[in-house]
């Protein structure tokens, strides 16, 4: 019996009297490449290797040895344009030629969005529409439907105060319950939505049409009509068109208030409502509507 090292040289014999010569290329490329391959895994290992050690050191590493976070904006809870039309906004001072007023009026004066195409201005009965685009931190705004009466000196300039910064193009900003809307000349309102904060209250007012037993029509229930409050001394008035949902007086000055109401066709109860700062009271107004026994 020959011996490993006999043969393996037997073997070697044999392989060297193979015509090898054609092949021999075609081994060796295959053999050089396969050793490529290996040394090209050997390194994709080792990087691979490398990345998962960063890797796992980055996830173990405190904050300040993470690489700073993207600064891309992101939103501030309560300044979007939500914040802005989400609110009505009572006026306590204002800027204009340098010069910062605040409003003396009996009622704070109130901006109030009711949608972001639509706001309305309130000063002391009198009242402006306004067509409004707004956007983010951009507003503008167009006069439209304006009511006024005759008006006293504080009542006028707060009246002009929102025209001369809110006519045209302005900014805006919200923080919390603070709202600063600056006009392109420079002036500026400074308003709250915190009530509280007001020398006045609010109203919620809703009509309710009742019949006598067995009696239906359609003007059963809630109906719209009209609404006054009078102060008990006759020193001051407010109210408005009532829909069927009911109506929202705002900053309705402290006190108590005689009610009177209308309906078509119908006679409304007098009443009364106190009005207390900072707070909303609310108010519904009995009415007939003509057809009741009741």
């Amino acid at each position: 019996m020959r011996d490993l090292d006999q043969l393996v040289q037997a073997m070697r014999d044999e392989a060297d009297a193979l015509p090898v010569v054609p092949f021999l290329p075609t081994v060796r490329s295959g053999a050089r490449d396969l050793r490529r391959r290996r040394r090209a895994t050997g390194v994709g290992a080792l990087a691979l290797t490398l990345l998962t050690l960063v890797g796992v050191s980055e996830l173990s590493a405190g904050p300040s040895q993470r690489p700073p976070a993207s600064s891309a904006p992101t939103s501030v809870p309560g300044e979007g344009i939500d914040a802005l039309t989400g609110s009505v906004w009572y006026l306590t001072s204002w800027t204009s030629s340098g010069m910062t007023r605040s409003p003396a009026t009996d009622s704070a004066p109130t901006l109030a969005f009711h949608d972001p195409k639509n706001a309305v201005t309130v000063v002391s009965g009198n009242w402006t529409r306004w067509g409004v685009d707004v956007g983010s931190h951009v507003l503008t705004a167009t006069e439209g439907e304006t009511y006024t009466d005759v008006m006293s000196a504080p009542t006028a300039a707060a009246y002009n105060a929102f025209i001369g910064v809110l006519q045209g193009r302005s900014t805006w900003s919200v923080t919390g319950t603070q709202l600063v809307v600056r006009g392109r000349n420079g002036d500026s309102l400074m308003l709250t939505s915190d009530l509280s904060a007001q020398p006045g209250g609010q109203v919620h007012v809703t009509l309710q049409a009742k019949h006598a037993a067995g009696v239906r029509s359609a003007g059963s229930g809630p109906v719209a009509g009209e609404v006054l409050l009078t102060r008990m001394d006759g020193s001051a008035t407010d109210g408005g068109t009532v829909e069927a949902q009911g109506i929202t007086l705002w900053s309705v000055r402290s006190g108590t208030y005689a009610v009177t109401a209308k309906i078509k066709d119908g006679v409304c109860t007098p009443t009364t409502v106190t009005v207390v700062s900072g707070q909303t009271a609310e108010l519904t107004v009995s009415c007939r509507d003509g057809i009741s026994s009741d």
